[in-house]
């Protein structure tokens, strides 16, 4: 027999199940790569949202405020992109989210006391 053997050329139904496992590789890493980008994408919407109030005229507390819980959620989502495109460095991207968040709440309570001027809200 020739490889065109049962109508499939070259290599028969082993040769199609790797065509189409390779096919679903490929679908799977262009949904982690659209959801990546979807992710950095929406964290620089909440960067660029965070500035807008500062053009407003509210107080700077609320400024400050705004702008740092846009920009940690933003930089929170880029970082989540980024970790999706590079899932090797995941230690050093989690240990960034992790200090994210508590670099924002240590932020928030350091300008609430010295909003207060040292005294017990």
């Amino acid at each position: 027999m020739n490889e065109r053997s049962g109508g499939l050329v070259g290599g028969g139904p082993q040769k199609l199940t790797d065509i189409a496992r390779q096919k679903t590789i490929d679908i799977r890493h262009l949904m982690i790569d659209i959801f990546s980008y979807f992710c950095i994408g929406l964290g620089l919407v909440f960067w660029f949202w965070g500035t807008w109030p500062l053009l407003g005229d509210r107080s700077v507390l609320f400024k400050l405020h705004s702008l740092s819980v846009a920009d940690t959620l933003g930089s929170m989502l880029m970082i989540v992109g980024l970790l999706l495109k590079i899932p090797r460095e995941w230690p050093l991207l989690v240990l960034a989210l992790i200090a994210l968040s508590i670099w924002n709440t240590v932020l928030g309570y350091v300008l609430a006391y010295c909003s207060t001027g040292g005294r017990d809200a």
